[in-house]
């Protein structure tokens, strides 16, 4: 039995998750939801060791006389610290998820839509964690020509 997802530090199979459903809760709704807690949970609590770009050009901006620290928007420290998940975006998905629970009844459309909000939300914002921020193009072509040769570099090195 493959192990399909991790919850709460449970690892369970897809036939497992299946049998926890209930029946109105489809599968592909389902997996949106896990998805979508798992990156909320990733942008909302980042590793330990994560600094964001502009943490990192903070810390080596020459330091200012005091005079001149805070005065304009570039040197504002609150605008430096961009978090991985706004808050904007964070109320978004509360006011989304209070809208459902707020409802008289449950709607299996509405409540889709609203998880296929939330995933959007949540792959957009991971998307500019990963494939922007760090640069993942930038690394993948390095290892293509380190490790393919793409420039030949290692290969002249050994002859």
């Amino acid at each position: 039995m493959s192990l399909w997802a991790t919850v709460q530090g449970i690892s369970i199979s897809k036939l497992q998750f299946e049998d926890m459903l209930p029946e109105y809760i489809n599968m592909n709704v389902a997996e949106s939801v896990l998805f979508a807690g798992k990156a909320v949970s990733v942008l909302r609590n980042p590793h330990p060791g994560y600094q964001s770009q502009d943490t990192v050009h903070q810390q080596q901006m020459p330091r200012l006389p005091q005079r001149l620290q805070g005065r304009g928007p570039l040197l504002d420290v609150e605008l430096l610290e961009d978090a991985l998940l706004p808050q904007s975006e964070s109320d978004k998905i509360e006011a989304m998820l209070h809208d459902l629970k707020d409802s008289s009844e449950f709607h299996r459309g509405s409540f889709a839509c609203t998880m296929d909000s939330i995933r959007t939300i949540a792959a957009r914002h991971l998307w500019q964690l990963i494939v922007v921020r760090a640069d993942l193009i930038g690394h993948l072509k390095a290892l293509k020509d380190y490790f393919l040769l793409a420039k030949g570099d290692f290969f002249q090195v050994i002859d």
